[in-house]
């Protein structure tokens, strides 16, 4: 199952980038998220380990994590290394005259059985990161006076 979505933000690429590299703000703006961070208290750089813990029908899930890629303002990738599912991720920020495009792109991989859910799952999926990049607009759009 793969998912991508895109928002334009009016902020400068480099704040909406240094905000989503700081891991631990997907609390924040990731609904399901109920805490993120980098193994070992490291920074964003490839090769760093990382998890995700969500909330998923009541229970908490940890997701671990490996940046694979890693280019300082423009674009950040992760593949899934524990946990429930195989996949990855990936952010890119983008410059524009009047402001910034985020792009997130999701993948998960289910096997077995579970395969059989990826049609419910891949519609919720896309649904949660419409939702979750709407709020990381609101959250990083400052409103004018």
């Amino acid at each position: 199952m793969k998912r991508s979505g895109s928002i334009v933000i009016e902020q400068p690429a480099g704040a909406v980038f240094a905000f989503l590299a700081a891991v631990g703000n997907e609390t924040s703006w990731r609904d399901s998220v109920t805490g993120s961070g980098y193994v070992g208290g490291g920074a964003a750089a490839a090769g760093t380990a990382g998890y995700t813990e969500v909330s998923m029908g009541g229970k908490q899930v940890r997701m671990d994590w490996r940046i694979r890629s890693f280019e300082p303002g423009r674009h950040v990738s992760w593949q899934l290394t524990g946990g429930p599912w195989r996949g990855g991720g990936a952010y890119t920020v983008r410059p524009l005259n009047d402001g910034t495009e985020v792009t997130a792109d999701l993948e998960v991989r289910l096997s077995g059985a579970l395969r059989l859910l990826e049609p419910v799952l891949g519609f919720q999926l896309g649904r949660g990161l419409r939702a979750d990049l709407a709020r990381l607009r609101r959250l990083l759009v400052v409103p004018a006076n």
